[in-house]
């Protein structure tokens, strides 16, 4: 597939983050073992992130916007990577083929979406990127978790050259690490991830002694590495802001600190892994999910510190405190979304699911109504309504809502369940 127009990225000014869509030709369910990425023009690709949306609600908002894709640095929540999946590219990624057990289901009728991370050159460039898909006609066994380790606390010194950063997660089951996907920008010099076991020894993952940005990408294991439930895993990255530093984009050197752009900086370790029992697949993301809402808070932290009126960045505030159970900071967080934009449907769908998990079905029916006023194509605004309307008894109207979910998103289990349920009764 390639994007049917090049994108026109202009000569100067900030990074841009843009998010093109291609419709995805698949007339059945598929089984994907690699995908392969032609980033369109090497030169001004910083990375790019793919996901999938079984929805029409990507391509919505390219439909909103004159250009091939639509801005930002948020898609839409229907657009998800596959469970478990590295599935990005960087400078120098090339791709694998994973084993046929672990292939992802591709359902038939979604929509690819590529977000990318332009760098301008100094002249205008043209970005036209394709991506293949590789296909293995056996359903995968196995789902891999990816989880990461990263801080936003990043603040070097100009002239610093040993600045270095920490972070460490515990692991609540026992996994086997299949893959490493290490990310910084142009300062970091080093990279270490360590294991330490509950015995007490410890295990290298990873070193990188010189970091390239120019060549990264995820590493697998050729032997999966078994680490037991209460290892510690590490990560100790080391920066170099000095002129000893041949890559420091700042000359004379500046303070940098974390930030989207590549003059700014960043510290991730992704990993993939498997646990070794299927169901504590449920144990890793139930331990995860507070950590990952958390990280949201911080990342939108930063946003609204760049720009106070960031409409977007206010709603995944919002959402990152609902599921906290912090409701008075997210009500207060996706008003300000709707004070700086009137027309998101998000907000209003958001306020409505923390109206109906507070039991006031009235408040929860009039967002969930002004989602779909602003959206009707919001398969979750209406699935959601119609969980009201069964608690109000009206159950046909109920069933008529999960019924549009479902024709939106047949992927909806939620909405189907229930709809099967209202047929019995």
């Amino acid at each position: 597939m390639q994007l049917p127009a090049p994108y026109l990225l202009a000569a100067d000014g900030v990074d841009v983050y843009r998010n093109f869509v291609l419709p995805i030709p698949t007339t059945a369910r598929r089984y994907v073992r690699a995908v392969e990425l032609a980033p369109g023009n090497a030169r001004v690709v910083h990375h790019a992130f793919m996901r999938i949306d079984p929805t029409r609600e990507s391509a919505r908002k390219d439909a909103m916007d004159p250009e091939p894709g639509f801005a930002g640095l948020h898609t839409p929540a229907t657009a998800q990577p596959p469970a478990g999946q590295f599935l990005s590219w960087q400078p120098g990624k090339i791709a694998s083929a994973e084993p046929e057990e672990l292939a992802w289901v591709l359902e038939k009728g979604c929509d690819l979406v590529l977000q990318m991370h332009l760098r301008p050159s100094g002249k205008p460039e043209t970005v036209q990127p394709s991506v293949a898909f590789y296909f293995t006609e056996r359903p995968p066994t196995k789902t891999p978790f990816k989880f990461g380790l990263m801080t936003y606390d990043i603040n070097i010194p100009a002239g610093t050259q040993d600045y270095s950063v920490k972070q460490r997660y515990q692991l609540p089951v026992d996994v086997d690490v299949l893959k490493v996907l290490p990310h910084a920008h142009y300062l970091a010099r080093t990279m270490d991830a360590t294991a330490r076991l509950p015995d007490g020894s410890s295990r290298p993952l990873f070193r990188i002694a010189n970091w390239d940005f120019n060549w990264q990408g995820d590493y697998a294991y050729q032997t999966p590495v078994f680490l037991p439930k209460g290892t510690s895993i590490s990560i100790a990255y080391t920066y170099d802001n000095s002129t000893n530093n041949a890559r420091n984009p700042h000359h004379p050197p500046q303070p940098v600190r974390y930030g989207i752009n590549s003059s700014d900086e960043m510290a991730e370790l992704w990993l993939q892994v498997l646990p070794r029992r299927a169901e504590d697949l449920a144990v890793l993301e139930k331990d995860n999910a507070p950590i990952t809402y958390q990280r949201a808070l911080a990342y939108n932290d930063y946003l609204l510190r760049q720009d106070p009126n960031n409409a977007r960045a206010h709603v995944e505030q919002g959402k990152a405190y609902l599921f906290l159970n912090r409701a008075n900071e997210a009500r207060a967080s996706l008003r300000r979304a709707l004070e700086l934009r009137n027309d998101d449907d998000e907000p209003h769908y958001f306020l409505g699911l923390l109206h109906r998990l507070q039991g006031d079905l009235v408040t929860a029916q009039s967002e969930f109504d002004a989602a779909i006023a602003i959206n009707p194509e919001n398969a979750k605004a209406h699935g959601n309504l119609g969980l009201v309307l069964v608690q109000q008894g009206r159950l046909e109207e109920a069933a008529e809502r999960f019924r549009t979910a479902l024709r939106l998103n047949p992927d909806d289990t939620i909405a189907r369940q229930n709809l099967e349920r209202l047929r019995q009764k």
